[in-house]
């Protein structure tokens, strides 16, 4: 995702969502636009086949998908995730729609007294965007 895009997604969607679109989205857009030429097979096309011939179970998945086919841990990962029905958080809008509920997640339980910390870093972030 070019710079200009990831922009207009921070611009567009900071208010509504209230979080912004990770910079690491652009790195994992890349890598699984180019998964055909580097595996001769699309991110469909994988979990296609995955889903047919492949274990049960995600991790599983990403073990045979290394051992088998020869993949990284990036590759493995996403295509197994997405054989099981994963979100694709490849997507800006599928992350930014989910980046609630992850923030939800990581601060509740036992870690919900680090909240306040989280509200300061965002707020210091902000002024010093301005």
């Amino acid at each position: 995702m070019s710079a200009n895009r990831r922009e207009s997604y921070a611009r567009a969607d900071k208010k509504k969502y209230g979080y912004d679109v990770h910079s690491s989205l652009a790195m994992m857009r890349s890598t699984i636009a180019g998964m055909k030429q580097r595996t001769g097979r699309t991110l469909e096309e994988w979990v296609e086949l995955v889903t047919k011939k492949g274990p049960a179970t995600e991790k599983e998945r990403r073990a045979w998908l290394k051992a088998k086919h020869g993949l990284g841990m990036n590759y493995s990962w996403w295509i197994a995730e997405q054989s099981v029905g994963k979100s694709d958080d490849s997507d800006p809008d599928t992350y930014l729609r989910n980046a609630e509920q992850y923030v939800e997640t990581m601060f509740s339980g036992s870690k919900a007294g680090l909240r306040p910390n989280l509200r300061r870093a965002a707020q210091t972030g902000a002024e010093s965007r301005r």
